[in-house]
């Protein structure tokens, strides 16, 4: 039972969590993500990703056994990773590129933030980070809690405040912050915004429903280059998404096309399917001379 002091979280289920993610990333490689780039597991989770392949993250028992049964989006599809949600990718632990870093008894920056800005407890794992390791979101689970924390690597509050009304419209303060709780201060990551990690991917899915994500770019691969991460030459693809929800604010132009282009081909009903990819040629065409 929870203190006085603190709230009572909803708790962690691996298989809830597993559920979770598999349903919202059938649902991007519905959207804006190649089918060929969902990674399922094993019935029995994979075989690479054992406690002692994993060691080098520092994490718990629970967080080992949780990786090993995810589903995973192709890091390798694209240098930068694949766009989740706004400045936020899905991180692959067995692509190439953690593989690799594991090996080397390293956790590096592609699966955990820089410590110097959020230190985070062995129960805590990041399911998405920022694209390219620039500046932007993570995706930090707590196995302990079950609530998920949406991190703005820069820690401004007006991000902040931007994730509170996204998630939340009508009620932007009903969600988890942490902050309430009495903080110390290398635990400021978990003043950011917090949801119990089923409902936040629900109501991310909703969001993708209503064409409130959008994807925003070509998916055109542009000329191979080698990659100084894990050395390997891989398609300059890109799955960047653009958010727009807050009826209160100018539309991009090119945003409300894209929507259009997207309800032509009738998303998001069932008979998108059968049209998806002459409406991923659509908005190729449309990005390469607009966007």
């Amino acid at each position: 039972m929870a203190s006085e002091n603190e709230p009572d979280f909803p708790g962690f289920s691996r298989d809830a969590t597993v559920e979770a993610v598999r349903s919202f990333y059938h649902l991007v490689t519905s959207f804006h993500i190649p089918r060929e780039a969902l990674k399922e597991p094993p019935k029995e989770g994979w075989p690479k990703l054992t406690r002692e392949f994993l060691a080098p993250l520092k994490k718990t028992d629970t967080v080992y056994d949780l990786l090993a049964h995810l589903p995973y989006l192709n890091w390798d599809w694209a240098r930068d990773g694949l766009e989740i949600d706004y400045e936020m990718c899905a991180v692959d632990y067995v692509g190439s590129g953690a593989q690799k870093t594991l090996e080397r008894g390293k956790r590096g920056n592609m699966i955990d933030p820089d410590p110097d800005m959020a230190l985070l407890p062995p129960s805590v794992v990041s399911l998405a980070c920022t694209p390219g390791h620039r500046n932007g979101y993570w995706l930090l689970l707590d196995t302990e809690t079950g609530l998920i924390t949406w991190y703005f690597n820069q820690g401004y509050t007006d991000m902040n405040y931007w994730a509170q009304r996204r998630m939340f419209p009508d009620s932007p303060g009903e969600y988890w912050n942490m902050s309430a709780v009495g903080i110390k201060q290398e635990d400021r990551w978990r003043g950011q915004s917090t949801w119990p990690v089923v409902e936040y991917f629900e109501l991310l899915k909703e969001q993708y429903r209503k064409l409130e994500i959008v994807r925003y770019s070509s998916f055109a691969p542009q000329e191979s280059k080698p990659s100084a991460d894990i050395m390997m030459k891989v398609p300059i693809r890109s799955t960047k998404v653009y958010c727009h929800i807050f009826e209160d604010e100018e539309v991009d132009p090119d945003v409300e096309s894209l929507r259009e282009i997207y309800r032509d081909h009738g998303w998001p009903e069932k008979d998108f399917e059968s049209q998806r990819e002459t409406c991923m040629a659509a908005i190729d065409d449309y990005a390469e001379d607009n966007l």
